[in-house]
């Protein structure tokens, strides 16, 4: 079903998974609802002290409220006509896009502010990290951020995408298989 200016959703015939156009748009809108997640991390990030850990979980509501913002926006539009369940799938491919991109992008944000790549070691803010970080602080450090973002994200994004294309759905009908 066609979003308008050139933006599908897969349906069940309309067009097949491998398609690179497709993959492009589902990577766009992931990116789109993904800057919300970024600018806390960044924000958690340069603080330098890395005890904020509630910033990274308000980047995943921020997540999860851009996720059922855009697809209640996409499934009001008066064209759109896709059932519930394509609609979800489409959420669900975004919502998997956002994360994706959400780790990416996260992990050269750590070494950006956290590792002094160039030099080596590890930036002092880490020897004062949260005391529940184990001895080997960086690493533990770089795997709060990888499961925040991909696990929290992941499935913020599917609930958001579950529940806003049943809820926002014009057609309230049900659908038929």
């Amino acid at each position: 079903m066609h979003f308008g200016n050139g933006f599908w959703i897969m349906r069940s015939n309309s067009h097949s998974l491998d398609n690179k156009h497709h993959w492009r748009t589902y990577l766009k809108f992931g990116f789109l609802v993904s800057i919300g997640y970024l600018l806390t991390m960044i924000f958690f990030l340069s603080q330098h002290e890395f005890q904020m850990i509630w910033v990274l979980y308000l980047g995943n509501g921020l997540f999860l409220f851009s996720v059922f913002l855009l697809i209640y926006v996409l499934n009001r539009r008066d064209y759109f006509g896709a059932s519930k369940v394509s609609s979800a799938i489409a959420g669900h491919l975004i919502s998997l896009a956002g994360a994706a991109l959400s780790v990416l992008i996260s992990v050269l944000l750590y070494v950006l502010f956290v590792t002094d790549w160039f030099q080596g070691h590890h930036s002092e803010a880490l020897l004062n990290a949260a005391p529940a970080m184990g001895p080997n602080r960086s690493a533990d450090l770089l795997a709060v951020i990888l499961m925040n973002s991909s696990i929290c994200n992941t499935i913020s994004g599917f609930f958001a995408a579950t529940l806003t294309s049943f809820i926002a759905n014009r057609h309230q009908d049900p659908d038929v298989s």
